[in-house]
């Protein structure tokens, strides 16, 4: 079972964490965040660069090597074919014109002929063609290797276009509180004197709460994109520390020491957005009284962070 620690007992070191206020045009690399001004910081997920660095890239891979798969038995074969045809047909008729040979060394009848059409030979004529008298394979064995590649890029089409985003995770100067929520829309809360993290090697978990409707306290883990690569779990030490860092200097001074102006990330319209519980707030409002009942917040530390909030507005 990994260790938790609670955010706010390290309020210390993690206020000295080396953190670089960024002009607008460079929060774009940031991998950590979605939005930020001085009232919510929007955390991603650490899915978030899976379909850009993983997904969508295995699908064109993989589509392509359907495409080259399939140029390569038949599109290459077919002009070859097309092409000895012709010529032998050219040849045929340069015999033809020659006296010196007589008729009867002449063949008559040549199959290939039947296919030629208009001086062509189309593709499908070359495939009824190829696996009579040229392939000694079946259709099926071409079929196989075109459409395994094919088959194999589904998911990750699905992967990379259809399937949503992960919820972020929402860090809310003005309610004093994290929440996010699952792809079931149940929400998860913690004010900052409650929310925990652990490492879990090799990457990082904040962990925040709900009661269910029997009244037991329901962990949530939320892994955040700390780097390009966090989707892989990989995020090192450094990374850990500068995430909580983060996340303390911002919860207590706002925008101010991160970013020079407000930033939101460009949203691109064929990636589908987490869906959002419509009801949302009132969720809020419940699990915020339920996990104070069953994990009460340390006072002290709201009251602190509330009076840092005020003078940081």
């Amino acid at each position: 079972m990994e260790l938790k620690y609670k955010l706010s007992d390290y309020y210390e070191p993690l206020s000295q964490t080396e953190t670089t206020r960024m002009p607008h045009k460079q929060m774009e690399v940031l991998q950590f965040v979605d939005k930020i001004n001085n009232v919510r910081l929007v955390i991603r997920h650490a899915s978030a660069n899976t379909r850009t660095m993983l997904a969508i890239p295995l699908a064109i891979i993989l589509f392509l090597s359907a495409a080259f798969t399939f140029d390569y038995i038949y599109i290459d074969e077919w002009k070859s074919t097309e092409y000895s045809i012709l010529a032998m047909m050219e040849s045929k008729e340069k015999r033809k014109n020659n006296v010196a040979i007589l008729k009867s060394d002449i063949r008559t009848e040549w199959p290939e002929e039947k296919y030629i059409k208009d001086g062509r030979l189309s593709f499908w004529d070359f495939l009824h063609y190829y696996y009579c008298y040229r392939s000694s394979s079946s259709v099926m064995v071409g079929l196989f290797a075109i459409l395994s590649p094919l088959l194999f890029s589904i998911p990750f089409f699905y992967w990379g276009f259809i399937i949503r985003n992960r919820p972020p995770l929402i860090c809310d100067r003005e309610k004093q509180l994290f929440y996010t929520w699952d792809m079931k829309m149940n929400v998860y809360v913690a004010k900052y004197s409650q929310i925990e993290f652990a490492d879990i090697r090799p990457t990082l978990a904040l962990f925040l709460y709900r009661v269910d409707d029997e009244g037991t306290l329901v962990p949530y883990k939320y892994f955040p994109n700390l780097s390009l690569f966090s989707y892989l779990g990989t995020a090192s030490d450094n990374d850990n520390a500068w995430g909580l860092g983060y996340i303390t200097k911002y919860i207590f001074n706002g925008l101010a020491p991160l970013a020079e102006s407000p930033y939101t990330r460009k949203r691109y319209r064929i990636f589908r957005d987490a869906p959002v519980p419509e009801d949302l707030e009132q969720q809020i409002q419940e699990q915020v009284c339920k996990v104070d009942a069953v994990l009460p917040p340390d006072e002290d530390t709201e009251v602190r962070l509330a009076e840092s909030i005020k003078r940081s507005v």
